[in-house]
């Protein structure tokens, strides 16, 4: 929604008011976002598609939007259990566990009827498709008739990017010949995404109709119907399961005396998905041959290898630390990050799920400094071909507020700190890998030379001083040089006084910049250094070096010199600055002034810093949120505490002051979200914000880890 603040324009979020903490899992192809935790429905799966710069999402029978279906509803595939031939119902009796910290796994112990289900939902690493194993095993010592099934209602397919809308053509089934299961195509024309089902044993029941049968047109297995008109399926096999072995007044042993397991039974469905049909059958036939267990088995030890262990947290809390650490890891890695599934490209987007108000889209902000640090932990392959990507496809419209997926402009503004971000990454993707070829690779070269030249177009024309547009909260700016924003350009020069030092880039400045010629630009009038400034391409990297640290050092005594105000806990830094004697004092956690020293500009322990944080903490601050049972700050965009509040206190020191937020509040699942409520701890804003999740996740490894930064 859009709204005014200060005479300012915001578009803000509408806050959630009936919260559903769904249940995430995916991979890099195919992201299940709404897994019910009611009742084990898969309400919808999504795959990004680069040819339409969107996340298509294949919806059980809900409305033509991004809403999820509630509990009870029809979906899109939904489990289910007879025995001897009565259905039993699920809602309400599931527990749940993840595997690997990201797994699904659900338990329904049905004492009445003696058989325990358990369902397991996962997308296998490096595969287009999913699976969902369902397993009964006996708890009676009676046999029992056991029907194992998935059923539901292919109703919708959108297209999301911020919003959602229903791609409009038709939607067809028709039976494979190999698999003798379905395949459904999406095809507003041609077709743009298929799914497919594969069975690991042949099914009883297998049949699949439109709703409304009028709408069908050819036989029953092979039609078509308008899309949004749903297509209803069951897929379902009968098994006989043994009775449990006796325990009281039986012999529940084997004759070598080991203890018997208990018996059980198990169907898998093995889902496909590609970018049309006969894709996607042969996707569902190859998970198929590898197996269920096999491909959990090599997800799940993947998932184990790359867990963070938080070895410095209390040994009462360090499992549940872990818990919340490692599930915001992991859905940062799947779900801020995904391969496309027509090009199988890389895509960085703020979140594969629609359920955060600005979803598939790229933020250099929310890609490059939040996502990017847990990437880079758990595997450094995929951060630096994000780092190739955003170096080529993002690079266009660096320091742009919001762009499409495929790096065209989706909404303009210029914002300072997603400028710098290339910079801190491209280092901190260096520092911790040892790796230089990027900076070696001449289009990187270039494009770094291209990053400063945009930089130079925002300073000052006299002070040390770089200006933006847009605040980090992607907010207009009342002072448009910010004190945040500044600190990263003051530490983007140190970054490229290092590489010049290291021979490892040549950049724009041979000389201190002077009000003196216009520069020799590189061909690019609206590129080149503002008037006053001199640049050309440097001849000697180890004397540029020594350059850019002059300037990273006139940068940090600008800031000092027109950023710092009397505040009522002492000195302390102002927010922002117009440079004609107006300051602003405020805080916003999605840039915030308590990451000042985390990003350079100072010590932990320097007068002005401290204080800045306790007035941040403070009543004084009218966004920090004092009252509540989980108290954190936050700003206009959302008047409540932000998640990004929680990790920037985790970088400041302030972990001790946080860590029942961590502990206790539900947030969104366990899961980031942008803002919750104070006194509940429940998401009231951005639902499955991914990228917000990785730097929770990497800040809570710093704080309680022993990572080195």
């Amino acid at each position: 929604m859009v709204k005014t603040h200060e005479g300012r324009l915001l578009t803000t979020p509408e806050e959630i008011s009936d919260h559903v903490a769904f249940i995430p899992t995916g991979n890099e192809f195919v992201s299940l976002p709404t897994i019910r935790p009611a009742d084990g429905a898969v309400e919808r799966f999504g795959a990004l598609h680069m040819g339409l710069v969107s996340l298509l999402e294949v919806c059980g029978p809900a409305p033509a939007s991004k809403v999820p279906a509630g509990p009870g509803e029809p979906a899109l595939l939904a489990p289910f259990l007879r025995v001897n031939g009565h259905e039993l119902p699920l809602a309400g009796h599931l527990s749940w566990e993840r595997l690997g910290h990201f797994l699904p796994r659900f338990r329904a112990a049905l004492a009445d009827v003696g058989v325990t289900l358990e369902g397991t939902i996962f997308a296998p690493l490096g595969d287009k498709g999913f699976v969902y194993v369902l397993r009964a095993t006996a708890t009676a010592t009676g046999p029992a008739r056991v029907t194992l099934g998935l059923r539901g209602q292919w109703g919708d397919t959108l297209q999301t990017v911020y919003t959602s809308g229903r791609v409009y053509g038709t939607h067809r089934v028709h039976r494979d010949r190999w698999t003798a299961g379905p395949v459904f195509e999406v095809r507003p024309g041609p077709a743009i995404l298929g799914w497919a089902l594969m069975p690991s044993e042949a099914l009883d029941t297998c049949v699949w109709r439109p709703v409304s049968r009028g709408n069908g047109r050819g036989d029953r297995t092979d039609f078509a119907v308008t899309a949004g008109e749903p297509i209803t399926y069951e897929f379902s096999k009968t098994f006989d399961l043994p009775p449990a072995p006796a325990v009281d007044g039986g012999d529940a042993g084997s004759p070598d005396g080991r203890l018997m397991e208990p018996a059980s039974v198990e169907l898998a469905f093995y889902f496909g998905v590609n970018r049309e049909g006969d894709g996607a059958r042969t996707t569902a036939i190859d998970l198929a041959r590898h197996g269920w267990r096999e491909l959990l088995d090599r997800t799940s030890k993947w998932l184990e290898r790359k867990a963070v262990g938080l070895t410095k947290a209390e040994p009462s809390e360090r499992e549940k630390l872990e818990a919340v650490a490692n599930l915001n890891l992991f859905f940062n890695y799947f779900f801020a990050v995904g391969r496309t599934v027509d090009t199988e490209e890389l895509a960085c987007v703020t979140s594969r799920s629609p359920l955060y108000y600005v979803s598939a889209a790229f933020w250099a902000r929310d890609t490059l400094l939040w996502s990017f640090p847990a990437v880079l932990m758990v595997e450094p392959e995929t951060a630096r071909e994000m780092l190739e990507a955003c170096f080529t496809r993002y690079l266009k419209h660096a320091g742009i507020h919001s762009l499409y997926m495929d790096g065209t402009l989706l909404y303009p503004g210029f914002e300072l700190d997603e400028l710098c971000a290339y910079v801190i990454a491209l280092e901190a993707y260096r520092h911790r890998t040892g790796d230089d070829s990027l900076l070696r690779r001449e289009g990187v070269s270039e494009g770094l030379r291209y990053i400063e030249r945009r930089l130079f177009l925002k300073k000052h024309p006299s002070e040390w001083l770089f200006e933006t547009f847009l605040y980090p909260s992607d907010d207009p700016a009342a002072y448009r040089y910010v004190t945040y924003d500044n600190t990263l350009v003051a530490l983007m020069f140190d970054i490229i006084a290092a590489w010049s030092d290291a021979g490892l880039y040549r950049p724009l400045f041979t000389a201190f910049p002077r009000e003196e010629a216009a520069p020799d630009g590189p061909g690019q009038k609206d590129l080149s250094a503002p008037a006053g400034l001199r640049a050309s391409a440097a001849t000697e990297p180890e004397i540029a070096g020594g350059i850019y640290l002059r300037m990273a050092a006139a940068v940090r005594q600008a800031i000092f010199r027109h950023c710092v105000v009397p505040g009522p806990l002492g000195p302390m830094f102002a927010w922002s600055t117009d440079l004609d004697g107006a300051t602003k004092v405020y805080d916003e956690p999605p840039g915030s002034l308590q990451l000042l020293s985390y990003y350079g500009l100072c010590g932990p322990d320097n007068e002005v810093f401290r204080n800045t944080v306790a007035w941040i903490h403070s009543g004084d601050n009218p966004h920090s949120y004092l009252d509540g049972r989980f108290k954190e700050v936050g700003c206009p965009h959302s008047e409540h505490p932000f998640v990004m509040g929680v990790f920037n206190s985790l970088l400041c020191g302030r972990a001790g002051e946080v860590k029942n937020i961590l502990l206790e509040a539900p947030l969104d699942g366990g899961l980031a979200c942008e803002a919750f409520d104070r006194h509940t701890g429940v998401a009231k804003t951005g639902a499955a914000f991914a990228t917000c999740a990785g730097f929770l996740a990497y800040a809570m490894t710093m704080a309680f880890g022993g990572q080195e930064e």
